[in-house]
């Protein structure tokens, strides 16, 4: 009796210890929705057509308050309108066996989710090659998380879209030959209307995008890399009569979005971490589209380009993130100084950003700001003296940083000045340790200003513009004498105001950033 009061009380401690043990990770949900456990709350990685419907958003508490009692796990999950209103928070029990995940509402009713496999850029869980849309005729070049245009079939003529522009971003894998990413739309003239939410499925040879609101998909095949894009055939007769009414409206992609010369050279040890954050209102409905950041995802697309054809990085080893929401951002930063850590000290670094800076209007700090993160709440932002010391936390032989970003307040337009008022006089972030070189393309209280014409910034658009001319070979000292000369004058030219790049660069380098070549 006693031996078998022992067998009872061991195997009700085990279930306990099975049952009761924390869950975490991330799971998806059978329509493609993706929960992220971590404490006591589930964010949402991806929101599928479900969820959707209420009106849900990346990055929102969909269950908080989990608390694990033994082999009991309870939580609260968010319960919306279709408008996006908070209806309740309701109560749920969470079972966890293996794999699986059961959420039980207090009706019996279950959501079932699966274990998420999470890919990256070093695993074969990403989309890679050139894809060419049936009957139609635009190619999608798929880089890991993002899809770039290569050619502009008639449909997508009737959207004004661009070559280089950005299609698809935020690709994620879901499961075997699933994936979830969102699609850009545009207007006749061009305009980003919204990012619509889509799957794509891929089956041998033929790859189909699928999108999570209405169920419509478009069928692409795969494309031979040596195939001369100008000989696919589309449908001519209407490809002729779109451009009759799209050609006036179409602007003509810049020579410095095109003309990027290329290189037989590889640099394997080098990575680096672009991001563009052009469109805030999409988080933040409270601005206006002057809030916005004209030209930021073109900037970051570019300069993506320019890595891999002319500085020679495997493209494996480049991450773009458009529009990046600030757990996003924090991650990709992770990823990004995570090669220094395991790569070894002859690894190399590049981090660059195009988007919106603010300071703390106490402190004088400077951040830069993901797209969900407002100016009324900028310590939630990423402090630039928290990004240095994470970038050189480990040794590489050299970090690179590029800021196309103000930290007044202000910006290439309006800025996120609506929410202060008034413009502040940011401190001086200095850079000490490590091997760190920081081009930043305005100091002090000046903005950032776009070249509206070539559809960058200015900044931007000189810096691309001497990569282009050295083929890449351009040493720091070469370049922030070309950027000290030409971005000023150019915003003397187009805004009668004051724009200076300067060079941070820390104490190890001190006496020889200037030979050192990109």
């Amino acid at each position: 009796m006693r031996i078998t009061s022992n067998i009872l009380l061991l195997l009700i401690l085990s279930s306990h210890l099975i049952f009761g043990q924390t869950i975490t990770g991330e799971w998806t949900r059978n329509d493609n929705s993706v929960y992220k456990f971590s404490d006591d709350k589930a964010l949402l990685v991806n929101v599928g057509f479900h969820l959707t419907k209420g009106n849900f958003q990346r990055g929102e508490v969909k269950i908080k308050n989990i608390t694990y009692n033994g082999g009991l796990v309870t939580g609260l999950s968010k319960i919306k309108d279709k408008k996006g209103n908070l209806l309740k928070w309701k109560k749920v029990t969470i079972r966890q066996f293996g794999d699986k995940i059961e959420i039980i509402d207090p009706e019996g009713k279950k959501t079932i989710l699966t274990k998420r496999i999470i890919g990256n850029t070093d695993s074969p869980f990403n989309i890679y090659g050139r894809w060419r849309r049936v009957n139609e005729g635009s190619i999608y070049d798929f880089e890991g998380n993002i899809a770039i245009l290569s050619r502009i079939g008639w449909m997508l003529e009737q959207g004004a879209f661009m070559p280089n522009q950005v299609k698809i971003m935020n690709i994620s894998y879901l499961s075997d030959n699933l994936f979830s990413g969102e699609t850009r739309i545009n207007d006749k003239n061009g305009k980003l209307l919204k990012w619509e939410p889509v799957n794509i499925i891929i089956n041998g040879n033929e790859l189909r995008v699928q999108y999570s609101n209405t169920g419509k998909s478009i069928l692409f095949v795969k494309q031979n890399d040596n195939e001369p894009t100008d000989k696919i055939k589309d449908v001519p007769e209407r490809r002729k009569q779109n451009k009759l009414t799209s050609s006036k409206n179409q602007q003509k992609p810049q020579s410095i979005d095109t003309n990027i010369p290329s290189t037989t050279k590889k640099r394997p040890n080098t990575y680096a971490l672009i991001i563009g954050n052009e469109d805030y209102t999409k988080f933040q409905s409270t601005l206006s589209a002057e809030a916005n950041v004209d030209f930021a995802a073109n900037d970051a697309t570019i300069f993506h380009k320019y890595c891999i054809k002319t500085l020679g990085i495997p493209a494996e080893n480049l991450k773009l993130r458009i529009d990046g929401i600030s757990s996003q951002m924090k991650r990709d930063i992770k990823w990004l100084t995570s090669r220094a850590k395991y790569g070894g000290s002859d690894v190399q670094l590049i981090f660059y950003y195009a988007g919106h800076g603010f300071p703390d209007p106490d402190t004088k700090k400077k951040y830069i700001m993901p797209v969900d993160i407002t100016g009324a709440q900028v310590r939630e932002g990423i402090a630039l003296s928290s990004l240095y010391k994470e970038l050189t936390t480990y040794p590489a032989e050299k970090v690179t940083v590029f800021l196309d970003a103000c930290f007044s307040g202000g910006g290439r337009e309006q800025g996120l000045l609506t929410a202060r008022g008034v413009k502040i006089k940011p401190r001086n972030e200095e850079v000490h340790k490590g091997k760190l070189i920081v081009f930043s393309g305005s100091s002090g209280d000046q903005e950032s200003l776009p070249y509206k014409e070539k559809r960058h910034g200015i900044f931007t658009y000189y810096l691309l513009k001497k990569i282009q001319q050295t083929k890449g070979a351009v040493t720091y000292k070469d370049l922030s004498e070309y950027l000290m000369k030409k971005v000023p004058l150019k915003a003397i030219d187009l805004f009668y105001k004051e724009q200076l790049p300067e060079v941070n660069v820390s104490y190890p380098l001190k006496d020889i950033w200037k030979g050192m070549e990109l």
